[in-house]
């Protein structure tokens, strides 16, 4: 169960935990009877002793113990001031801990009452019934209370170190986190089950514009032996009293943890949440607590927040504010109303406190990998951009301008929410098809199922909109291959996806070196083609010194060698073989070449670059002078005699 629903549902069978209809009292039932081991006191005129279901309770009789009581708890946490709670015939059940928990303040309420003898007082006669029934009970409170005598403690009086309104702490993969108590459901004698807490920290609201509370429910396990408290699953804020580099250590994250409220945020992590093949490797990566395409926690969220308070008042209740002040009421479960706004009072406490109940990892989407994890806050750095890429790319001028001059079009009528296509919701994005010069193809979707094909191309293109981001489909005629009749899932999932790209919003790639075999209808989807020919040779240079520019590590001269062998001696060798040669495998052959240099422990000179070009020739001269046939038996006899 979530929230107070274990509290107001009727079905609800809390005779194990001493839980009751609002927490600690209940109206009786029918089945209520006198307990049989009763010894009369001098209270017997104010609470009578009585058994449910096993267990021991205590009826109260003097409507002035009520009354007491309310203005004692008026300001506990998860106390409700409801006139049938404190009732005169409501029922207080074992082990008691209304009472015990505020033990202090009725003792002060006492204090400050002069009407009458304190001694005669029901109420004080209540708590000396309390001091002579469970003394030890007492004296466990006083240690836990003193601070530097509790250091172990059974799992019988384990409630005692988890009040309601109080911060436990808990230890996660991501660390250790902090919580606020709202209930226990405390053991009894005979039912040494494990204990069960319900507890709430801040974690953003459903527009990721408020940390409201959210409910966790954390259990400790049942112990037979004493233990030390240092070594619980749940851990008492007092435990932590002199480490305050801990607290300020999870503030600090929490903060890291609220700047992403209100935005969607492109960053770079390094860690291992995903597969990885160096750890200086990186990952750019999305977080979203805002627009629909955020991580579905609808459903894990569902089972934590409870559906029978709202989680601003619930928050208030127990002493956990929503960050910052305005919090919407929950207008489903508020009683205020749904115009209700977070009326919190003023608290001396300082603003960094909200951030101390922050999760201790974030939700993360890798765009590599398509997958969501989560990961530490504190992993993620802004992204280093390339803003002379685009400034870089060897490609018609004129072009470039067109292409810019659409995509300014585009942000600008993203800002003004306009759309020029009479269909609503049609023709909001923008297409590009980058075709050039034909190479080989792949045919990868014949086991595609096409139900699924939709619901990912509607998460893809929705993403891309709600993120700003670009989509790139390399080897677009895998997927828009021309369709033929007798092939009706082919031609189903073409079909799919054009569908996707009528009404995609947003900006949109394809690329293909296979541009005749696309379906004919995909002509009247793009908004702009550009074609891609093969490079001159003074293209090929500036691609050469842009990647040469780029290693590191070598000093001024050597980097001025490489230039001089590619302005001077390239085009020449063996016979201007390589002045045919595109950006990737310039790119390739520069790296290919680094590495050989790295392994021989020297420098990139234009030697390891001329015997990765020799073996790129030799295997092109390969293909090209063989037939298949040839190619392969060739191969098998090298592999076979170790040639």
């Amino acid at each position: 169960m979530d929230g107070h629903d274990v509290n107001t549902c009727v079905d609800a069978d809390q005779a194990s935990y001493g839980r009751s209809y609002h927490g600690w009292f209940e109206v009786p039932g029918a089945d209520y009877r006198p307990h049989k081991a009763w010894n009369p006191l001098p209270v017997e005129h104010i609470v009578e002793e009585r058994a449910f279901r096993g267990k021991s309770c205590l009826k109260i009789l003097d409507p002035s113990v009520t009354d007491a009581l309310k203005k004692a708890t008026v300001d506990s946490a998860n106390v409700y001031q409801h006139e049938e709670i404190f009732s005169p015939t409501s029922t207080i059940y074992e082990p008691y801990e209304f009472i015990f928990h505020n033990w202090s303040k009725i003792e002060s309420l006492i204090e400050q009452d002069e009407k009458k003898e304190r001694s005669d007082q029901p109420i004080t006669l209540l708590l000396n019934y309390f001091k002579e029934r469970y003394t030890i009970t007492l004296e466990k409170l006083e240690q836990i209370k003193s601070g530097d005598c509790c250091t172990k403690i059974a799992f019988e009086d384990l409630w005692l170190i988890y009040p309601p309104g109080g911060t436990v702490f808990r230890k996660d993969d991501g660390g250790w986190r902090a919580y606020k108590v709202e209930r226990v459901e405390a053991w009894t004698k005979g039912r040494p089950d494990d204990m069960v807490i319900y507890a709430y920290y801040l974690d953003f609201d459903r527009l990721g514009k408020w940390l409201i509370p959210h409910l966790e429910v954390l259990t400790v396990p049942y112990y037979s032996s004493i233990r030390a408290i240092g070594n619980l699953e749940i851990v008492p804020e007092w435990y932590f009293r002199d480490c305050p580099d801990l607290l300020q250590k999870l503030i600090k994250r929490g903060e890291e943890y609220f700047e992403y409220k209100d935005k969607v945020s492109y960053m770079e992590y390094k860690g291992d949440a995903w597969p990885l093949t160096s750890p200086m490797d990186s990952v750019k990566v999305m977080i979203d607590y805002v627009t629909p395409s955020k991580h579905d926690q609808d459903a894990d969220l569902s089972s934590r927040i409870s559906r029978s308070s709202c989680p601003v008042c619930l928050g208030n209740n127990i002493k956990l504010n929503s960050y910052p002040k305005g919090a919407p009421h929950d207008p489903d479960t508020c009683t205020r109303g749904a115009s209700a706004q977070d009326g919190q009072e003023e608290s001396d406490s300082d603003d960094e406190i909200p951030f101390l109940f922050c999760p201790s990892t974030i939700w993360a989407f890798s765009l590599w990998h398509k997958t969501w994890r989560k990961i530490p806050p504190g992993s993620l750095a802004q992204v280093q951009r390339e803003d002379g890429a685009f400034e870089a790319l060897c490609m018609d001028q004129d072009k470039k301008r067109e292409l810019d001059s659409m995509f300014s079009t585009y942000v600008n009528r993203g800002l003004r929410r306009d759309n020029t296509d009479m269909i609503r919701g049609k023709g909001g994005g923008l297409n590009f098809l980058l075709h050039g010069r034909p190479g080989t193809g792949k045919t990868m979707t014949a086991g595609t199922d096409p139900d699924v094909l939709e619901q990912r191309l509607c998460e893809i293109f929705s993403r891309a909109k709600n993120w700003k981001a670009i989509l790139l489909l390399d080897e677009a005629d895998v997927f828009v291959e021309m369709r033929r009749s007798g092939e009706l899932k082919r031609n189903a999932l073409v079909s799919i996806f054009l569908r996707h790209l009528e009404y995609s919003d947003a900006v949109f790639f394809m690329t293909t070196n296979q541009a005749e075999r696309l379906d004919m209808a995909l002509e009247s989807r793009i908004h702009m083609t550009l074609s891609f020919y093969d490079l001159y040779f003074d293209d090929q240079q500036v691609i050469w010194l842009h990647w040469i520019r780029k290693l590191q590590g070598l000093s001024e001269g050597e980097t001025t060698r490489l230039k001089g062998f590619v302005d001077d001696r390239l085009k020449s060798l063996d016979d201007g073989a390589y002045t045919k040669m595109n950006g990737r495998q310039i790119r390739n052959c520069i790296s290919a070449a680094l590495s050989l240099a790295q392994g021989n422990d020297d420098v990139l000179d234009e030697s390891y670059i001329k015997k990765v070009l020799k073996r790129g020739k030799d295997f092109t001269d390969f293909m090209c002078d063989n037939s298949a046939h040839v190619r392969y038996s060739r191969v098998s006899y090298e592999s076979k005699n170790g040639g």
